[in-house]
């Protein structure tokens, strides 16, 4: 009888450190939250054979180095006014310091007049200036159609 009830003790007492082991015990990874980026955009432009889209970078940080990436999209003209997009690329990592500008120049492709771009500048922090300026490459005419305009978004490049 006396076997029985310590058995039996033993049964529940083993029972109840399963039951306690099981509940909170879960373990799990740390989620890191996804980086944000921080992006200025240049809008779809349309421009004709004699125009380039010229894209400016500066930091405004006097001591520091950032990384920043071009990204580039264009489209075609659908029916009705639609657009879709033709092709996207993205530029590695550029390191852009404190003394200096990065910029670059998108063209119309040849036989590709009814194409339009959007180039955005993207970073991991706020502290840099973009200039978008359309260039005639005939006469130098430069139009600065916009500057700045960062936003902080989700992360649209590829880590």
């Amino acid at each position: 009888m006396k076997r029985k009830n310590i058995l039996s003790s033993t049964l529940v007492v083993s029972a109840v450190l399963i039951l306690l082991a099981g509940f909170g015990s879960t373990v799990r990874a740390q989620q890191s939250p996804q980086a944000k980026m921080f992006v200025a955009d240049s809008g779809v432009v349309s421009l004709t054979p004699n125009q380039k889209l010229r894209v400016s970078v500066t930091t405004t940080n006097d001591n520091d180095t950032i990384g920043i990436r071009f990204r580039r999209c264009t489209y075609a003209f659908q029916a009705e006014g639609l657009l879709a997009v033709n092709s996207t690329r993205i530029s590695p990592v550029l390191n852009l310091a404190s003394n200096q500008t990065r910029f670059v120049d998108e063209y119309v492709e040849n036989g590709l007049e009814n194409l339009s771009l959007r180039v955005r500048v993207g970073a991991k922090r706020p502290d840099f200036v973009v200039t978008f300026q359309i260039i005639n490459v005939i006469t130098g005419e430069t139009q600065i159609y916009t500057s700045g305009g960062i936003e902080d978004q989700d992360s649209w490049i590829p880590q």
